[in-house]
């Protein structure tokens, strides 16, 4: 097991959790890939670093509070995948735009699978997330 990617992974989640956007972007590549698919929406797929930045920045909106738990690791010498659960509950302006959020009192959970990439800087380089 590689014990400084598991690190770094477990660092990203932490910014993630606390809205640190930029401690979450200083994880990552300038050229770096951001992909999200779920079920519910279509593909979104950024590239580099400003670009992440702004669909983070937009994205933590839709949130008071949200949380990622990882449930179980799997780590090669470049690539790690994650299986993690997600907590959240909507930002209230959002939670009666979205379809069925506001019968649970806006919060979200689900299960999902992320796929990191690395460099030989051990810099994020593919982020790949689905859910």
């Amino acid at each position: 097991m590689d014990v400084q990617k598991l690190d770094i992974i477990n660092q990203y989640i932490n910014a993630y959790n606390s809205f640190n956007i930029d401690g979450m972007l200083i994880l990552f590549a300038e050229n770096c890939i951001f992909e999200t698919v779920t079920n519910s929406d279509k593909p979104v797929k950024v590239t580099g670093k400003n670009n992440l930045k702004e669909l983070a920045t937009t994205s933590a909106k839709y949130f008071e509070v949200r949380e990622q738990i990882i449930r179980n690791y799997i780590i090669s010498e470049n690539k790690a995948c994650i299986e993690v659960e997600f907590r959240g509950k909507l930002a209230s302006e959002y939670s009666l735009k979205i379809q069925g959020s506001n019968k649970n009192g806006g919060k979200v959970q689900l299960l999902g699978v992320s796929i990191f990439e690395f460099n030989s800087k051990n810099e994020i380089v593919i982020l790949r997330d689905y859910s």
